[in-house]
């Protein structure tokens, strides 16, 4: 995403507004964090999905 997205103020704004989502709501559930190997796993399948959807020549 970061490669095809605008380097704009709304698009960074955005970004920065689901990071902080995404930290307090992990915060406040009170769940342990996932485990590295289900991070992984998760990062990997939509590395996968993102792959399809946009295309990057190798760099």
């Amino acid at each position: 995403m970061l490669a095809h997205s605008p380097k704009t103020q709304r698009f960074g704004a955005a970004y920065e507004e689901a990071t902080q989502e995404a930290y307090t709501a992990q915060t406040r559930s009170g769940q342990a964090c996932a485990s590295a190997t289900e991070l992984t796993a998760r990062l990997n399948a939509l590395a996968l999905r993102l792959a399809d959807a946009l295309p990057v020549a190798a760099k």
